[in-house]
C-alpha cells in the first residue's frame, strides 16, 4: 500500500505540472459566451478578469520573461472575495485559476458551498462592513 500511495502521489504531482492555464482559461472564457457571439455579463467579465491576470502571474510568457534566468515558478497568489452569496466566488472559480480563491462571507451555507467549489476556501467573518 505505501508504494501504490507513493506512486499516485508522483502520478498527481506530475500531472498538476503539466497543466496549461492559459488555455484553459482561453477555452471556457470563449464558451461562456458562446463562441464570442454573445456578450458576457459585466461582473462575470470583472470576476474572470480576476483569474486571468492570476494566469498571467504564475504563467509570464512574454519574450523578456522566457529569456530571463529568473521565471516565475514559485510565484504565490490567491485571489480574495467578500461575498455574502458566494456568487461572484462562483464566477472566479468557474474560470479554474491557478490559485485559491479565499472567500470571506458571514453566511455558513456560503462556507459550505466553497468545500465543493474547485479551489475555494471559505473564512468566516463576523461582518463585511468596513471599519472607518
Amino acid at each position: 500500500p505505501e508504494v501504490a500511495v507513493s506512486t499516485m502521489a508522483a502520478i498527481v504531482a506530475n500531472a498538476e505540472t503539466g497543466v496549461d492555464y492559459y488555455s484553459q482559461y482561453s477555452f471556457i472564457r470563449y464558451w461562456a459566451t458562446k463562441g464570442n457571439v454573445e456578450a458576457m455579463p459585466p461582473a462575470e467579465a470583472i470576476l474572470s478578469a480576476a483569474a486571468s491576470m492570476a494566469v498571467g502571474f504564475t504563467e509570464d510568457t512574454t519574450p523578456e520573461v522566457l529569456k530571463s534566468k529568473h521565471l516565475k515558478k514559485d510565484a504565490l497568489s490567491i485571489i480574495g472575495c467578500v461575498t455574502k452569496t458566494g456568487a461572484s466566488a462562483g464566477l472566479i472559480a468557474k474560470y479554474r485559476p491557478p490559485c485559491p480563491v479565499v472567500v470571506l462571507s458571514t453566511e455558513d451555507q456560503v462556507l459550505r458551498q466553497c468545500n465543493v467549489s474547485f479551489g475555494q476556501l471559505g473564512v468566516k467573518v463576523d461582518s463585511l462592513q468596513i471599519d472607518t
